[in-house]
């Protein structure tokens, strides 16, 4: 009975000290991500982390974060299989995630996502253009794209 308590307190003691080692230009947005951790119960490791004096944001893994939001919104045209696969773009692996391409550039620019070609068309008001697309019936969270 007590061990849930204590660990709840601790999350929220986590939570706000990892809110308040945010900085003024990333608040929002960074509480908009702590929010969807701790809503799924994931942030052992930001925990450790900001008791231990460690930084505030997390180390951001691939496979761990990435990956599985594109294989829940992507994998259908980007994924491993050849034949459905679109615009010859592969999301299935890291190196796809950042490799050039013949006269298109990497689809994330490593150190400047927001430049990024990805995350332009995951938030274009265009429907030709947008990722995933209308049809799809698949959308991203605004914490899945910070990512």
């Amino acid at each position: 009975m007590w061990g849930g308590v204590w660990q709840r307190a601790s999350l929220k003691t986590a939570f706000l000290l990892i809110r308040m080692r945010l900085s003024f230009s990333r608040s929002l947005l960074g509480s908009v991500f702590l929010a969807s951790l701790v809503k799924a119960g994931q942030c052992a490791a930001l925990t450790q982390g900001a008791l231990a004096g460690g930084s505030a944001a997390p180390e951001i893994s691939f496979n761990r974060d990435i990956r599985p939001i594109l294989a829940e919104n992507c994998f259908f045209c980007h994924g491993p299989d050849p034949g459905t696969r679109k615009a010859g773009l592969r999301l299935d692996t890291e190196a796809g995630l950042f490799e050039k391409r013949k006269d298109d550039p990497a689809p994330v620019l490593r150190g400047n996502a927001s430049e990024s070609e990805l995350y332009k068309r995951l938030l274009s008001k265009d429907q030709d253009e947008v990722m995933p697309p209308p049809d799809s019936h698949k959308s991203l969270k605004p914490a899945e794209i910070a990512l």
